[in-house]
């Protein structure tokens, strides 16, 4: 089933969630905006992250307070961070799925918050269930996770102006992602964007979009 039949395939008349993930340049934001400028009215999609860029909103907040960071988060700094941020996203996503029909996009949602749990030293179990709790009654319909290689990490980040992560830690947190969408029991496709255009990218999720079971 194609990500267009989301709607359909969920009930029409509600919400479906679609959380968008991997790591930094995999292309995440450069797919959710492709998806919201191709969808129309049978299968319209937000953005979620556009829609906590208000004034005031938390979620809003917590990002700036993240990117104003003089110096690199710790791990448990950064996990407590994505925690808040986490349990911020999914209120706001309950809000939006009140407002009819509608394709819900999240990058950095449940996979992302449980990468940063284990980075900070949490073990398995322990993460997956925090994850869990701060996602509270989020569950996504469909997970896409990205993956891309670490020279095209580095090139994509470097051209945004950020600082590469280290081939290591790089490794180490590719690796957790793929843990969380087999713990967490995710359901959607995994694909490598290394030396695709956005476009590609694009279509090969519409076109490989497998919606799981309810």
């Amino acid at each position: 089933m194609s990500l267009a039949d989301l709607l359909t395939y969920v009930g029409g008349s509600g919400a479906a969630v679609v959380e968008v993930e991997g790591p930094s340049g995999a292309g995440k934001s450069t797919l959710i905006r492709a998806l919201v400028a191709a969808s129309g009215p049978g299968a319209r999609c937000v953005d979620v992250a556009a829609a906590e860029s208000v004034p005031d909103e938390p979620m809003q907040l917590v990002g700036d307070l993240m990117r104003a960071m003089p110096a690199r988060l710790e791990p448990l700094e950064a996990a407590f961070l994505f925690c808040a941020r986490t349990a911020g996203r999914c209120r706001v996503i309950g809000r939006l799925g009140r407002g009819g029909p509608v394709i819900l996009l999240a990058d950095r949602l449940r996979l992302s918050l449980y990468a940063q749990l284990r980075r900070a030293g949490l073990e398995v179990s322990a993460a997956a269930e925090l994850t869990l709790l701060a996602a509270r009654k989020v569950r996504p319909h469909l997970t896409i996770l990205l993956d891309v290689d670490h020279a095209e990490h580095s090139r994509r980040v470097t051209h945004r102006g950020h600082v590469p992560t280290r081939e290591r830690e790089f490794r180490a947190l590719r690796g957790w992602l793929c843990e969380a969408f087999d713990t967490l029991g995710a359901d959607g496709p995994r694909l490598d964007t290394t030396g695709l255009t956005p476009e590609q990218v694009r279509d090969r999720v519409v076109a490989t979009g497998v919606m799981p079971a309810l």
